[in-house]
């Protein structure tokens, strides 16, 4: 299993700015924008199942998984199972972690017919978080160069600082 992300293009630019209605939106609509905006200027590569690279989407698939982020970070900090689910048509799978002593065995579930796509594969513990923390740290510092206001925005800043207290049994959001 592996998941990363890193930006292929500098200098990346400046997003539009845009205003937040805390009404309609949340940090999804942020890290859904950023994500759109990074599509053609990085990428997000998974593999795992023996498919070596899937059908990964950075605009979709990526914001999906940091939306998920802050729990699944304090799922491996209290050495519990848990999932990612990627529910967009691309990839449409289930990624099953069970815990056991100082490792995670991952399985893996087709969306569309509901069955365990064959093989398992296994993580430590500690490699899985520092994998995801590579991962959030890099999307942080794209999202710091493309729009430094919502790298400060609250919600970003809540969504951040809950992957950080969720290492520490802290809140999710």
């Amino acid at each position: 299993m592996d998941i990363s992300f890193h930006v292929t293009q500098s200098p990346l630019g400046r997003m539009a700015a845009r205003i937040y209605d805390p009404q309609r939106d949340n940090i999804r609509s942020i890290l859904v924008d950023v994500c759109y905006f990074l599509n053609n200027k990085s990428e997000f590569i998974i593999s795992g199942c023996g498919q070596e690279r899937w059908p990964a989407r950075v605009y979709i698939d990526l914001s999906i998984l940091l939306e998920q982020l802050p729990d699944i970070l304090y799922g491996i900090h209290r050495k519990e199972n848990f999932s990612i689910d990627f529910y967009e048509q691309n990839i449409q799978r289930e990624v099953i972690f069970s815990y056991t002593p100082d490792k995670y065995v991952v399985t893996y579930k087709n969306k569309i017919d509901s069955a365990l796509e064959p093989g398992t594969e296994k993580i430590t513990r500690y490699a899985l978080e520092r994998m995801l923390l590579e991962l959030r740290d890099a999307f942080m510092s794209a999202l710091a160069e493309v729009s430094p206001g919502l790298e400060k925005h609250p919600w970003t800043q809540k969504w951040f600082n809950s992957t950080v207290a969720s290492m520490w049994g802290g809140y999710t959001i």
